[in-house]
């Protein structure tokens, strides 16, 4: 099922808004005829401060986001099932006031529904939600110049006057087009920030995505964190086989309990 998330420009279309509390569940479940989905952001006060100016208090604030966004995710969820079943949704969904600040949350939410709704298999989604997570910081980079690409230099290589014209790894992180981020999609190098880009105010972990957090073991995380210098499509299939290894972990475990209790 295709579904898409833009920004509202036009407010007289007869919308139905998704709150941050369930009760408006209660009122999609009457309706009887075909409506187009709205929400907004700001009714968790996301956006108002989305960096922060230092590790610590960035850390915090990006965590706050995501958990802000995980909570109008489910509501979202819940009423476009329940517009699905009957048959009635529109299959777009618009967003209203954004944030103070530009950002790529609608981005965030609309693969988050493409996750859940488009794809069946549990391995198509992982890899859905790391390719998902890698465009993002693409965007994320790409609005906020995090590390400031020019004449082919960062802003850490240039701080220090050193003349490489590559990212932090040597080996993908190439410029093929002047003042472009790096198209490797390697998902952790894209996570890693350097000290230059932290005091800027930017401190992403795979625990500050929502997809991440939703589609993602802690320890396919933990992994996540550290697969360096590999393509994308290793570092996803070492992530697959660490979900297969929790899961056939969680069975043993299951299995003891079930034999000692009975």
């Amino acid at each position: 099922m295709e579904i898409s998330v833009r920004e509202l420009t036009n407010n007289s279309i007869n919308y139905f808004e998704i709150t941050n509390d369930k009760s408006c569940l209660k009122l999609l479940k009457l309706v009887n005829s075909e409506v187009t989905l709205k929400m907004s952001y700001n009714t968790l006060n996301l956006g108002q401060k989305l960096y922060g100016e230092n590790k610590k208090e960035s850390v915090k604030i990006q965590r706050e986001n995501c958990k802000y966004i995980l909570k109008l995710y489910k509501i979202i969820k819940k009423a476009v099932k329940i517009l699905v079943k009957k048959n009635l949704f529109h299959k777009e969904i618009f967003v209203e006031n954004l944030s103070e600040k530009l950002n790529n949350n609608d981005y965030m939410i609309e693969s988050m529904l493409i996750v859940d709704f488009s794809l069946r298999k549990h391995r198509d989604k992982m890899k859905s939600a790391y390719e998902a997570a890698s465009i993002f910081f693409d965007k994320e980079n790409s609005l906020n110049k995090m590390c400031d690409f020019h004449d082919n230099q960062c802003l850490k290589f240039r701080e220090k006057n050193e003349e490489r014209i590559t990212g932090c790894c040597p080996t993908y992180c190439k410029l093929l087009v002047p003042g472009q981020a790096c198209v490797h999609k390697n998902l952790s190098c894209k996570i890693f920030m350097c000290e230059s880009v932290i005091k800027k105010g930017y401190y992403f972990t795979p625990y500050t995505l929502p997809i991440l957090k939703k589609n993602m073991t802690p320890l396919q995380i933990l992994i996540l964190s550290g697969s360096f210098f590999m393509t994308a499509d290793k570092a996803l299939k070492r992530l697959w086989i660490v979900r297969l290894f929790w899961t056939v972990s969680l069975i043993a475990i299951l299995l003891g309990i079930f034999t000692i209790v009975f």
